[in-house]
């Protein structure tokens, strides 16, 4: 269950602690794409946690990504932020954005 944090009148739940653990093998359209066992990825990433944002304000995502094999590798990063009724169901698309990235042999951002 998501922890909630109050931030002046507004109340927020903290849902880190619940997904940051979560597994997207097999679930959607993974069974299109090879994947390769844990710790034998050629890049990896990580979705910096944001500690709260308060409805209305902007806020900034951030992605480290680390290229762990001797040759170029292309990714296209694909982000979608959404909102959603306490129920589960999607209120509103935010922002849909998607950027190609090449990372050169080892290059970490």
């Amino acid at each position: 269950m998501p922890q909630e944090v109050s931030c002046g009148d507004l109340v927020v739940d903290r849902i880190t602690e619940t997904y940051s653990s979560f597994s997207f093998v097999g679930a959607g359209l993974s069974f299109l794409f090879e994947i390769p066992a844990p710790g034998k990825e050629d890049v990896e990433f990580d979705l910096l946690d944001i500690e709260k944002v308060v409805i209305g304000n902007p806020f900034f995502i951030q992605v480290e990504m680390a290229n762990r094999v001797g040759s170029l590798r292309t990714v296209t990063l694909s982000l979608n932020a959404n909102s959603f009724y306490q129920t589960g169901i999607l209120a509103k698309k935010i922002k849909n954005e998607r950027h190609i990235i090449r990372l050169k042999p080892y290059q970490s951002t």
